[in-house]
């Protein structure tokens, strides 16, 4: 089974206290989701949906912009960046 690579230190980073617990948790499934994509960290407008089924698309986007705010992802034209990934 293939894995991501999260630092065991994240949720005390003060970018994810910033974020909050939601954004952290879509955070987690945007690294899963560039990690099994193989994007190299980018994560297209069109495929937000697609980081964690069910979320409502008007909340993506708000988490999306969430992470931004903090500096945990970077707009691009093609949608967002994960910061550092």
């Amino acid at each position: 089974m293939p894995w991501a690579k999260i630092d065991d230190d994240a949720p005390s980073h003060p970018k994810m206290f910033l974020a909050g617990v939601e954004a952290f948790g879509f955070w987690v499934a945007g690294n899963c989701f560039c990690n099994k994509r193989l994007t190299d960290g980018v994560i297209r407008a069109d495929a937000l949906a697609l980081i964690y089924p069910g979320t409502p698309p008007k909340r993506a986007r708000a988490l999306a912009e969430k992470l931004v705010a903090v500096g945990l992802w970077e707009r691009v034209e093609t949608g967002w960046r994960v910061h550092d990934f």
